[in-house]
């Protein structure tokens, strides 16, 4: 038995030679000859092993067949740990009684659950191997390539494998990140938090589709340490990020759903610098690399506000245009590939570099002591936040439709920190405070979506164009009441 350390990174089929030829530049680097793995995963009709957190698979080579079992480990970001028992074996069916009897649970039936196993899907691919000594440690890095294939409803399935495993041979883990990094300097990779494993019981339909809650306060207490409740922040904004992105995928045609999971998405990058600032001052480099992230991000105001119109399109259903405006919205929306801007994303090398700098800053060590104690950082924090939005509000003078418009970020950014500080304190006051400033963050969507309507309303010269500046102004209105509101809460974290 060993404990397998793994990071896994995605890759596109387009970056294959540029990978291969990576390793090729590499000093102390063995290159061993390709082979042909196929894998057959087993588990009963009722998923006994998957509910014990077992995975279970025969691999065939060339003159070489071997079962494996891998038992419940951890996965941060991209980097797995499981332990892992393998038998050379020739039979067609995985034998059970040949694993020590030390893994299994007190209610296992061995004979039963042998019975049982069948084969729920399969993995083939092509695998590139290369032995590495990188900074005193020894890798294995491992590019595979084929598909995950199985039979739904009797309808065959097939999905893609291309990804990159390191996986730590003898040494310190934190390398695997460290050569992980280098390899993100110039080629486009991303953490990979789901096994072949999970991707195959999915494609079969032996998994739920996932879901995730929209982002609330974040779990912790007064008893941490600041480095540990930022470190709590990390891993939520990175965990969240790389599911959000999976579920993008699933649902790449759903215009209504993909905005709302691209604009959570970016939540979790803006947490992620939030948190990592917080740490010690971004340098130049990082910041640059935000905001290029940001930059290719920018699609997702134009689409939620688009979508806030469509969802609010009853109110103007009255006017002769009313079909003119909901076919300019439908094509304003039909203009943003969703598909498109993903692939774009994904082929920037930026986008897997944030990720590996904020996995490698989750197993950092070393403490820093400068920081201050969790109570005094979290009220800081706030200050610091919702002073940046108050120094940007006319004090005695009525605010424009551009003023906030510009106030979303910072806006969103109070937020951000109110959630990752929210449950150090007592829920009413709390909530209380935020509720104004959350009316006024919906407040700016649906204004983004007026001005994109007024433009259009004013370009054909549409008789709803005063209507929407009459709605836009009522909207305005109330938003000033909510605002002279929210400036009058007093501060719960004081």
């Amino acid at each position: 038995m060993g404990s397998e350390i793994e990071l896994k990174l995605l890759i596109t089929t387009e970056q294959t030679t540029n990978i291969e030829l990576f390793f090729q530049t590499l000093e102390q680097c063995q290159t061993i000859k390709p082979k042909w793995l196929a894998n057959q995963y087993f588990d009963t009709p009722d998923l006994q092993l998957r509910r014990w957190d077992m995975g279970l698979r025969i691999r065939r080579a060339e003159n070489f067949s071997e079962q494996t079992i891998k038992t419940a480990g951890t996965v941060v970001g991209g980097l797995h740990t499981r332990p892992e028992y393998n038998v050379e074996i020739e039979t067609e069916i995985p034998v059970l009684q040949l694993f020590s009897e030390n893994i299994w649970p007190s209610d296992c039936v061995m004979s039963h659950t042998q019975s049982q196993l069948v084969c729920i899907f399969e993995t083939n691919f092509n695998r590139q191997t290369w032995i590495i000594d990188f900074q005193g440690s020894q890798i294995e890095a491992a590019l595979d390539i084929g598909d995950i294939t199985s039979e739904l409803s009797g309808v065959s399935r097939t999905e893609p494998i291309c990804e990159l495993e390191l996986e730590l041979l003898s040494g310190d883990s934190g390398v695997l990140v460290a050569l992980a990094t280098q390899i993100a300097r110039t080629i486009p990779v991303r953490l990979g938090k789901s096994s072949k494993a999970k991707r195959g019981y999915q494609l079969a339909g032996k998994s739920p589709v996932t879901h995730l809650s929209p982002l609330s306060f974040i779990p912790i207490s007064q008893s941490c340490s600041s480095q540990q409740a930022i470190i709590n922040f990390l891993e939520t904004g990175l965990e969240r990020w790389q599911l959000l992105e999976a579920m993008i995928k699933d649902c790449i045609n759903d215009r209504q759903a993909c905005a709302q999971l691209w604009f959570r998405l970016r939540s979790c990058i803006r947490l992620i610098k939030l948190s990592l600032s917080q740490i010690q001052p971004l340098t130049s480099v990082l910041s640059k690399t935000f905001s290029q992230l940001e930059k290719q991000l920018a699609f997702i105001d134009l689409a939620r506000a688009l979508l806030d119109v469509k969802q609010h399109q009853y109110e103007f259903t009255h006017f002769v245009e009313h079909g003119t405006l909901i076919e300019f919205v439908d094509k304003k929306l039909d203009d943003i590939n969703f598909a498109t801007e993903l692939n774009a994303l994904l082929a920037l090398p930026i986008y897997g570099q944030i990720q590996l700098i904020t996995l490698a800053t989750l197993f950092d060590s070393h403490s820093n002591n400068n920081m201050l104690a969790l109570p005094l950082l979290a009220a800081n924090m706030q200050n610091q936040t919702w002073s940046k939005i108050i120094q940007h509000m006319p004090a005695n003078t009525k605010m424009s439709v551009e003023e906030y418009q510009q106030l979303s970020p910072l806006l969103e950014e109070a937020i951000l920190v109110g959630l990752s500080y929210g449950e150090l304190y007592a829920q009413k006051p709390r909530d209380k405070f935020r509720a104004p400033w959350l009316d006024l963050a919906r407040g700016i969507a649906l204004l983004d979506g007026y001005q994109i309507l007024k433009k259009y309303a004013h370009d054909l010269n549409l008789s709803t164009y005063d209507w929407l500046e009459d709605k836009q102004s009522t909207l305005i209105t109330a938003m000033e009441h909510t605002r002279t509101k929210a400036l009058k809460s007093k501060a719960y974290w004081t």
